[in-house]
């Protein structure tokens, strides 16, 4: 499948490969900005010198969705990024059916 499609699908919480990456177990998925927030908030404690920084971050929500992806190492690596070899390649597909949680 094309990669608008892809997009549109990890929008509803599919995760999606390329047939022709090298790892099998890598994969990319969409990360919604409102649980990156509500995820990252309760990690920080306020008593550093960026304490007003991150208080606005949380109390405005202004956290975007964005694309993650597992790496071949087991990793997951916050705002990966299409090459345009990516975006214009048509081997993308779902990985069984699976959804992110």
């Amino acid at each position: 499948m094309k990669f608008d499609k892809a997009i549109k699908l990890m929008e509803q919480g599919y995760k999606l490969k390329r047939t022709n990456w090298n790892g099998d177990d890598q994969f990319v998925f969409l990360v919604k900005g409102e649980t990156l927030g509500r995820t990252i908030e309760p990690h920080y404690t306020f008593d550093r010198v960026d304490s007003n920084l991150f208080r606005v971050l949380f109390d405005h929500n202004v956290f975007s969705d964005l694309l993650a992806i597992k790496t071949t190492s087991n990793q997951i690596q916050l705002g990966w990024l299409a090459s345009q070899t990516d975006m214009l390649s048509d081997d993308w597909e779902v990985i069984e059916n699976e959804q992110c949680n």
